[in-house]
């Protein structure tokens, strides 16, 4: 086994999804895993923090179509409410996998998960994108708290709400309440939030390359949307800023403290030595909900011509 001194000249990430609410986080992993086959990123594992019985499977179809099927995946196994039946795309993606490929599949539990991407990093070599709850971060966090925090720089999260929505309990937070306040709370790395009210006006719109129609991304928003095509865009604008940062479509708020309240809220204090902040907008709900729309389709045209003909 690697000691974790590697030098690694790609920044590696790892994906925290609860892979089954919104079909959000299937245009996110499509943004990330075309980032990974292209070499922009290291993906070092996806973890999925739902425990339905089809998300290993559906993680593993997704990934495979990408090229990425040697990536390690984890299933969350508590107790929690989503699960993957009850979502019109996971078992639709679940049944694209191979009947052979799905005999041998055995997801790893959180801990195992962490344990085993973590050891051959370099310390602080390795960002978080959380894109649904957080309960595998907390049982990452407590089972090796040392090597988490040593080897994880950044966890950039899709969580929260801090100015538009005041007294909002958003759905990242609330629905694993305890590990969400005992992750933000005891992580002492930096954290970037991406707020509720950041995606819900940011349009993901795949009407018109009907192109790409038998594409399982597009075929996913099909299913979710009832043929729309539309959704708010809140996962795809924490994975687009986790890998470009700040620029002409992003800012940063002053650094402090988010704390998940009792209530489910999720207060921002200002301070100069905070570890938090969250992302800020510098063009129109409209104007990003366009860029993140081109990305998205981007992906899928570079997929389509970076697949085998048949």
């Amino acid at each position: 086994m690697k000691d974790g001194t590697e030098k690694h000249a790609v920044p590696a990430v790892i994906l925290e999804t609860d892979f089954c609410s919104d079909v959000d986080d299937v245009g996110a992993m499509a943004i990330l895993f075309d980032a990974a086959s292209h070499g922009r990123i290291r993906l070092i594992g996806v973890s999925v923090n739902v425990n339905g019985p089809m998300e290993a499977a559906a993680a593993k179809a997704l990934l495979g179509h990408w090229g990425l099927q040697d990536v390690p995946v984890a299933v969350w196994n508590g107790k929690n409410g989503p699960r993957g039946a009850e979502s019109a795309y996971v078992p639709y993606l679940a049944g694209l996998l191979k009947e052979r490929d799905r005999e041998v599949l055995k997801p790893l539990a959180p801990e195992a998960f962490y344990r085993e991407v973590l050891a051959g990093e370099a310390d602080g070599g390795v960002t978080v994108i959380s894109i649904g709850f957080f309960c595998s971060l907390a049982a990452a966090l407590r089972d090796d708290p040392e090597l988490f925090e040593r080897r994880v720089s950044r966890v950039v999260a899709m969580a929260g709400s801090f100015r538009e929505k005041e007294g909002y309990r958003e759905f990242n937070v609330t629905q694993m309440q305890e590990e969400a306040a005992a992750f933000i709370g005891g992580y002492r790395g930096e954290m970037i939030f991406i707020a509720s009210e950041t995606g819900d006006r940011v349009i993901t719109d795949l009407n018109g390359p009907e192109r790409f129609a038998e594409d399982p991304v597009f075929a996913c928003y099909r299913l979710h949307t009832k043929g729309s095509m539309k959704r708010p865009s809140w996962d795809l604008v924490a994975v687009d800023w986790a890998l470009y940062g700040e620029g002409d479509w992003y800012g940063l708020s002053e650094s402090g403290q988010v704390t998940v309240m009792p209530d489910g809220t999720t207060p921002f204090r200002p301070s100069a030595d905070g570890k938090h902040r969250y992302l800020l907008f510098r063009k129109s709900h409209e104007e990003i909900g366009r860029h993140i729309t081109d990305i998205l389709v981007q992906a899928l045209k570079k997929r389509a011509s970076d697949a085998p003909a048949d």
